[in-house]
């Protein structure tokens, strides 16, 4: 029995989802999977790096099926399927068809950077689902003249902004598309969409003004501290675009954004102006600033979503000239894509090669429950310890702390003494551990020991914890016992009480002989004795930060009138009063 072309789509669109759940149970514990698992044991309106959706479903999946991987990223499961059929219904409707439309969807579902968007905890999945139904309302807005058209679209750019702040670039496209066919009355019901949308997205704003605007600071400003043009970051970007599309995809994805245009004549090209409208400006603004600051090759997917249908509707015409060639391009593309998606699962499962120390993203997801084990061993080893409450466990990144809570038994809460700003710092109260003994752990990527990010009254190592095989890059942790957590008083930094590093700079001081942006710092050395920080008789004079004690693997975070030297290594700064930096420290040190 022959199957109908929809039977055939469904078919493999539950087939792929079959494989996305079967990698969500499967893949170990990512970093940021793990922080967004612990804000969903802190429930707020908002957090420090993004909007609170993707804690919130991580807490309902995990309310209804208890703690696993597959329970916590299962609503990013059903997420990716949700994006294939609105995705093949956005198509159709729009271009009017059905065959390109079941074609994008499925070759979307195996491109390297959506299989892994369908089933890892992150914000972009929902992001990309509220994206195309927002599309889709806006076309049925626009030219289907649906009724209720605007409160969807109001509340799928609502939820779209739950997810990420990027979801405001929805917005400008649909608005550019608009004005290039000059027909405002397509804006008609934008008012009330907007007014939908900011009404779901109110718990968010009431968040950020209770707490200082933080996340927005984050994403807009202290992220980006110090942009500048970079060719190199650039050419970078471009490649790990080319590695997230795969390679035949890519290229067929930015010829699509060249040939069609914002203004592709011809009544039958209204549905391939519409694809390049939502999908084409965002891809520009993520190019330009990639050239300019850090990014993320995540950043751009919602993008190429209506991008590639573009790219195969291109394909498909090739077809009309050389049959042949195109069908054999086709099929290459696809394969390529597949194989991209495949490799770096494989290779967490049985490593192909060996990759140079650092190039391997998936280093620090092995061992895990082997490090969970020795780590409950040294907590247990420390007693249950004079001070009420007994020892606790503590990492001196979110990255180490959230799989730690996630992978022990019982999921004990895990503190996290990042000397910069994260969530945590939200919900932890340092001063109420105070006196009590507790496990710390680092790691090659996090080696600073626990006295350098708080006071202690001793601390010893515990044991070491290796995972290496022949063909992978080794990770190791180190495990610390520690007597007597002794945080510093609260300080204005974020709101919230850090503990002080092992060199104070009490002021700074602009240099009449050296250009703008120089600096000099008085140094006040602190040394502690006991449980009690007190100075040094060294001198105080003033001093120029010397080049040696910058290493790539500090990072400033210039932040109102408070700045601090990030990430490690010794010894640490905490300055009072704005600190500008020279060009030459600027190349020299990573912004946060």
């Amino acid at each position: 029995m022959q199957l109908s072309g929809s039977t055939r789509w469904w078919t493999v669109t539950l087939a792929l989802t079959a494989v996305r759940a079967g990698l969500a149970a499967w893949v170990p514990l990512g970093d940021d999977e793990g922080y967004y698992w612990v804000w969903s044991r802190h429930l707020a309106a908002g957090y420090y790096e993004h909007p609170p959706l993707v804690a919130w479903l991580v807490a309902g999946s995990a309310h209804l099926f208890g703690v696993s991987l597959l329970a916590i990223r299962l609503p990013f499961v059903i997420a990716g399927t949700l994006c294939a059929v609105t995705l093949r219904a956005l198509v159709r409707e729009t271009t009017g068809d059905p065959r390109l439309a079941e074609t994008s969807s499925l070759v979307a579902q195996v491109v390297p950077v959506f299989l892994g968007l369908g089933f890892l905890v992150i914000p972009d999945a929902p992001l990309l689902l509220f994206w195309l139904l927002a599309c889709r309302a806006f076309w049925n807005m626009a030219h289907a003249r649906g009724r209720g058209s605007s409160l969807l679209l109001g509340l799928a750019l609502g939820g779209a902004l739950l997810s990420k702040y990027v979801a405001a670039l929805a917005l400008v496209s649909a608005a550019g598309y608009a004005l290039a066919r000059r027909e405002c009355g397509l804006l008609r019901g934008f008012p009330a969409a907007c007014g939908v949308a900011a009404l779901v997205f109110a718990p968010v704003l009431g968040w950020n003004a209770t707490h200082g605007w933080a996340s927005f600071r984050y994403q807009f400003l202290t992220r980006h501290d110090a942009p500048g043009f970079d060719l190199v970051r650039l050419g970078m970007f471009l490649g790990s675009q080319w590695l997230y599309l795969s390679p035949l995809l890519f290229v067929f994805v930015a010829a699509a954004g060249l040939r069609v245009g914002p203004w592709k004549p011809g009544p039958g090209a209204r549905g391939e102006r519409f694809l390049w409208w939502l999908g084409a400006p965002t891809a520009a603004v993520f190019l330009a600033t990639a050239a300019f600051t850090d990014f993320k090759p995540n950043w751009p997917a919602p993008a190429y979503l209506t991008l590639i249908p573009l790219s195969l509707l291109g394909l498909e015409r090739w077809r009309a000239r050389a049959l042949r060639l195109a069908t054999w391009i086709g099929r290459i593309t696809v394969a390529l894509a597949v194989t991209f998606a495949l490799v770096p699962a494989i290779h967490l499962l049985h490593p192909i090669v060996r990759l140079p120390r650092g190039a391997d993203p998936t280093a620090d997801m092995r061992g895990w429950p082997r490090i969970a084990d020795q780590v409950r061993r040294a907590l247990a080893d420390l007693g249950p310890g004079a001070e009420a409450g007994g020892p606790f466990i503590a990492a001196g990144r979110y990255a180490l702390a959230s799989r730690l809570e996630f992978y022990l038994p019982g999921h004990p809460t895990t503190v996290c003494l990042n000397p910069g700003r994260d969530a945590y710092d939200d919900w932890q109260r340092l001063d109420d551990l105070r006196g009590r003994d507790f496990v710390f752990v680092a790691s090659d990527r996090f080696p600073t020991p626990p006295q350098r990010l708080v006071a202690v009254d001793s601390s010893w190592i515990f044991t070491r914890v290796r995972t290496s095989s022949e063909a992978q890059e080794t990770f190791g942790v180190t495990i610390y016992q520690c007597r007597g957590f002794r945080p510093a008083d609260p300080i204005a930094r974020f709101g919230s009480p850090r503990g002080l590093g092992s060199i104070r700079a009490a002021a700074t001081r602009a240099h009449a002989g050296r250009p703008p942006g120089a600096c000099l710092v008085r140094v006040l050395p602190i040394v502690h004795a006991g449980t009690r920080p007190r100075r040094s008789p060294a001198g105080a004079g003033w001093e120029e930060p010397r080049h040696e004690e910058f290493t790539p693997r500090r990072a400033w975070s210039l932040f109102n009138a408070f700045t601090e030297v990030q990430k490690g290594g010794s010894p640490r700064f905490q300055m009072e009063g704005s600190l500008r930096l020279t060009k030459p420290f600027r190349r020299e040190l990573q912004p946060n």
